[in-house]
C-alpha cells in the first residue's frame, strides 16, 4: 500500500493495480459485516420504517446464504460498488431522510439480486423484493448496468414486490394479494417487461450515470439540485458531461499520464447531477473508496481535469487515514476555520481538503508548462495557492502524526514549496492582495459562527515561512 501513501500519483502495475482492488474490497466487506451489525438496531426502524427495514433485511438474508451455497456470486455482489454504496447510504445516520431518496435506495439494493434472478436464475431461495418504480415505468439493476421497463403505464411511480420462486418470479402492487403477471426465469422476451442499458454514455470509457438512477431525484442543492431551465445565467452553455470528461481524460493523460492509471482502477463509474444555473456554481462528490464520482456540468473541460483528480485523491486518503497515521483522524470538533468551506471544521476535514486541492494545482502547474494560452490558470493556481498554504500552516501547528501521516504530510510539504516557488515568478502583486483579502474574507464568515475558532491569529498568514516550513520538513 506504499503506493497509495504517496502525495502524488506513482506508475501503477499490474501486481498495484490487484492490491488496490483487494483493499478496496477490503472496505466494501467491512460495510456488509457493518450493516449485519446494525440491522436490528431501534434507529434504523426509526429512520428508515419498518417497510424498507425489512426489504434490507431480506437482502442481508440471502446474502448470508450465498456466502456459503455460491461464495462466487457473494463477493460478486459484495464487491460491486453498489453494494456497499447503497447499505452506508441507508445505514448512515446523517443519510437522506427524504422517502423518494430512501426507497430509490432500498429499491436499488433489491435490485442487485432481483436482476441476478431475472437475467441468470442463479439463485434457488425463494424471496420477495420490494422495488420502487420510477416516473418512467423503470427499475434499475446496477451489478448488471440495466434497466427494466414495465410496458404497462399503470406500474409507473408504483411500489412493486416481486415473489420468486427458482423457476418464476410473479409481480403484484404491495397493495394486492394477487399478481399482475408471472414470468419464467431467467427472464426472457415477453408481453409484460423489457430491458434497457442503464449508462447513459460510454463514450469516456466509464459508465455515466443519470443522478435520478441512484437517488431516485437530485439529492441537495449541494450535490445536484438544480433547476434545468432557462432560469439560468445568460450565456452559460454547459458541456454535456460526456463530451467534458472525455477532453479532461485526455488532459490528464496528457499531462500527468500516472494519475490516469488511478482513475482507471480507482473510479468505476460517473453520475450527471445535472445543469448548475451558472459557471460559479459547480460541484463534485465522492463517497467510499472505489464509488462514482458525481459531477455537476461545466463550459471548461479543464475544470472537470481538477474535479476528477481532486475527487480521486480522497478515495486514495480515506482507503488509509486513520488515528494510527493522525491523531485527530476521529476528533469531530468543529473548532478550525477551513480555507475550502465556510462552516467550521474538524481538522480531518482541512487534510482531505488540502491534500485534493495541492493535486488540483500540481494540475494546473502541468497544463502551464504543456498548454500554451493557459495563463488564465495564473489567478486561479494563485488563489488556491493561499488556501493551501493557510490549511498546511494550520495542520502543521495542531496535529500529531504516526509514521505513514508524517511521511505523507513531508510529501505533501514539499509539493507545496515547489508551488510557491513558482507562483512566486509569475503572480503580480495585485493577484497574492487579492488572494490574501479573499482568504482573510473567508475566515472572517467562518469565524462569525463559532467562538472556538482554533487558526486565525497571524502565524497562519505568514506565507513565505509557511512555505519555508513545509520545504524543509522532515
Amino acid at each position: 500500500m506504499e503506493k497509495v501513501l504517496s502525495f502524488s500519483f506513482p506508475q501503477l502495475s499490474v501486481e498495484d493495480e490487484v492490491i488496490l482492488r483487494r483493499a478496496i474490497r477490503a472496505q466494501r466487506a467491512q460495510v456488509l459485516n457493518n450493516t449485519l451489525e446494525k440491522a436490528k438496531s431501534p434507529e434504523l426502524y426509526e429512520r428508515l420504517g419498518e417497510r424498507r427495514v425489512q426489504a434490507v433485511h431480506t437482502f442481508l438474508a440471502e446474502m448470508i446464504l450465498l456466502s456459503n451455497q455460491n461464495p462466487d456470486l457473494f463477493w460478486q455482489i459484495t464487491d460491486h460498488w453498489a453494494t456497499s454504496f447503497l447499505l452506508s447510504r441507508l445505514y448512515d445516520q446523517y443519510g437522506p431522510t427524504d422517502p423518494v431518496q430512501l426507497n430509490k435506495l432500498v429499491s436499488n439494493l433489491n435490485g442487485l439480486l432481483l436482476f441476478e434472478r431475472l437475467l441468470n436464475g442463479t439463485l434457488e431461495s425463494p424471496a420477495t423484493y420490494i422495488t420502487y418504480v420510477d416516473a418512467n415505468g423503470r427499475i434499475h439493476g446496477l451489478l448488471h448496468d440495466t434497466s427494466l421497463e414495465f410496458k404497462d403505464e399503470a406500474f409507473n411511480g408504483k411500489e412493486v414486490e416481486w415473489v420468486c420462486s427458482a423457476s418464476e418470479a410473479s409481480v403484484r402492487f404491495a397493495d394486492k394479494d394477487e399478481p399482475e403477471f408471472t414470468i419464467p426465469l431467467p427472464l426472457k422476451a415477453n408481453q409484460f417487461v423489457e430491458f434497457y442499458p442503464l449508462a447513459s454514455s460510454d463514450m469516456t470509457g466509464f459508465p455515466v450515470l443519470e443522478e435520478t438512477v441512484v437517488w431516485g431525484r437530485p439529492k441537495t442543492l449541494l450535490e445536484g439540485t438544480y433547476e434545468n431551465s432557462d432560469n439560468t445565467e445568460e450565456g452559460w452553455n454547459p458541456l454535456s458531461l460526456k463530451d467534458s470528461l472525455a477532453k479532461a481524460q485526455t488532459v490528464i493523460k496528457n499531462v500527468w499520464p500516472e494519475a490516469y492509471g488511478w482513475l482507471e482502477t480507482l473510479i468505476p463509474a460517473f453520475v450527471d447531477m445535472g445543469v448548475p444555473p451558472s459557471r460559479s456554481m459547480r460541484f463534485s462528490s465522492s463517497y467510499d473508496p472505489g464509488s462514482p464520482i458525481f459531477m455537476s456540468r461545466v463550459d471548461n473541460h479543464l475544470a472537470h481535469a481538477e474535479d476528477v483528480l481532486h475527487e480521486i485523491q480522497h478515495h486514495r486518503l480515506l482507503l488509509f487515514a486513520d488515528t494510527p497515521h493522525f491523531k485527530s483522524w476521529r476528533d469531530q470538533r468543529q473548532i478550525y476555520a477551513s480555507p475550502y468551506r465556510q462552516d467550521p471544521r474538524p481538522l480531518r476535514g482541512l487534510i482531505i481538503g488540502i491534500h485534493a486541492f495541492l493535486t488540483v494545482n500540481e494540475l494546473k502547474k502541468r497544463v502551464l508548462e504543456k498548454q500554451a494560452g493557459a495563463e488564465f490558470l495564473h489567478r486561479e493556481m494563485t488563489e488556491t495557492h493561499y488556501m493551501n498554504l493557510f490549511a498546511f500552516r494550520t495542520i502543521l501547528e495542531h496535529e500529531e502524526f504516526g509514521d505513514y501521516g508524517k511521511q505523507l504530510f513531508v510529501q505533501m510539504g514539499r509539493a507545496l514549496a515547489d508551488h510557491h516557488t513558482v507562483i512566486k515568478s509569475f503572480a503580480t502583486s495585485e493577484m497574492g492582495r487579492v488572494a490574501e483579502e479573499k482568504l482573510l474574507g473567508h475566515i472572517a464568515v467562518v469565524e462569525q459562527q463559532s467562538s472556538e475558532i482554533q487558526n486565525t491569529t497571524p502565524i497562519y498568514r505568514n506565507w513565505d515561512e509557511t512555505a519555508r516550513l513545509a520545504a524543509t520538513l522532515n
